[in-house]
């Protein structure tokens, strides 16, 4: 029988709501590199869904 209390090691933590979105932020940006705030660009290039999420797993894929 399992225990009912789990160990504090094994409940991971999370980072405050503010890091979170400092986080997202700074993701958004390495994905979006020709965007700027204001200023959208049209262009021919087709959204690849395997690269957006590649890319968001592994910022060095660029």
């Amino acid at each position: 029988m399992a225990s009912a209390t789990a160990p504090a090691a094994a409940v991971p933590t999370l980072a405050s709501p503010l890091e979170q979105l400092r986080y997202l932020a700074e993701e958004l940006r390495l994905l979006l590199p020709r965007v700027r705030v204001g200023e959208a660009q049209e262009t021919t290039e087709e959204f690849n869904r395997e690269m957006f999420w590649r890319r968001l797993r592994n910022p060095e894929v660029l």
